[in-house]
């Protein structure tokens, strides 16, 4: 659900886009020669997560903040939930996983084998 906010209640009010207490996630999408393009997922004071982006210059030469130009901002109401997500390696990856899987494996079995042979030199002697 789309809602409207002015600029000013976004940056005075809650403090967007700084304030650590109201921002949840503050990412970057892209960047441009000269700004950092972000997704921003606030809480405003009513409980209701909100989604919107901002720019903001990347140089000191690029006096741009978040929401210069605009009066009002849209932002739409979000929840938040579980998503699985399938990835695909390299094989060189697998392989080197499965490489640094063995050797640990290695290093158990021969700490296990180095715990029984040593009972076994105590037991013998005594």
């Amino acid at each position: 659900m789309k809602k409207t906010f002015t600029r000013e209640y976004l940056t005075k009010t809650l403090g967007l886009p700084d304030d650590g207490e109201c921002v949840i996630s503050d990412t970057i999408l892209d960047l441009s020669r000269w700004s950092a393009h972000h997704d921003l997922i606030f809480r405003d004071f009513d409980g209701k997560l909100y989604e919107t982006g901002y720019s903001v210059g990347l140089t000191e030469q690029q006096d741009e903040s978040a929401w210069e130009y605009e009066e009002t901002v849209d932002c739409y109401e979000v929840y938040e939930t579980e998503v699985l997500t399938k990835v695909w390696l390299q094989v060189q990856d697998t392989t080197e996983i499965q490489k640094q899987t063995h050797i640990t494996s290695l290093a158990e079995d021969l700490a296990i084998a180095n715990e029984k042979l040593a009972k076994i030199k105590h037991l013998l002697s005594v």
